[in-house]
């Protein structure tokens, strides 16, 4: 990852001490970007139909992981919103605190999906890579490493917290996954 980061370091440096070119250098490729735009319109098409016809199309399996969590969030929130049921029910409560537990659980698995999603599809998240698989000789490098690379690319990488708080969330859609239905 640092040869990444001292390419995009040289870049802005670049763009930088010499804006003019930067444009220049820019504008050589906007023939390309346009007929990749046309290219992807008609793609979109295609998809559109496809998914219309099967319910999904080849676009969706490439990266399929982040197109499940997009949309088990996106659904998850119109069932929170419009769901007349309850997805754990315990008997000799009253409605409300059972409404206000379903809706907690129902809040924790959508934030899992959600942050799942921006870590897998956006460049303000990140997941946090555990510091043994790193390469890291102590925990305080890989530390310094992250903290140097979210100022560097300001991007957000996940805590473990905020990790472990994402797992229980998927596990809690595991456990009540009979019970999501209106």
């Amino acid at each position: 990852m640092s040869d990444v980061m001292e390419v995009y370091r040289k870049r802005k440096e670049f763009e930088i001490k010499h804006p003019i070119l930067s444009v220049i250098k820019d504008l050589q490729y906007m023939p390309f970007r346009f007929w990749i735009k046309i290219e992807m319109f008609f793609r979109d098409i295609r998809s559109f139909f496809n998914r219309g016809r099967r319910g999904w199309d080849k676009t969706d399996v490439w990266n399929f992981n982040t197109y499940i969590s997009k949309i088990i969030s996106e659904s998850l929130r119109y069932l929170k919103n419009n769901s007349l049921g309850y997805i754990d029910y315990k008997f000799g409560q009253s409605p409300s605190k059972n409404l206000k537990r379903c809706d907690n659980i129902l809040d924790e698995i959508i934030w899992s999906f959600d942050m799942y999603y921006k870590c897998s599809n956006s460049l303000e998240y990140s997941f946090n890579m555990p510091w043994k698989k790193s390469g890291f000789t102590t925990k305080e490098e890989h530390y310094l490493w992250v903290t140097d690379y979210e100022k560097e690319f300001n991007l957000h990488v996940l805590t473990d917290l905020e990790e472990k708080r994402m797992r229980a969330g998927m596990k809690l859609f595991l456990k009540y996954f009979d019970s999501l239905w209106d």
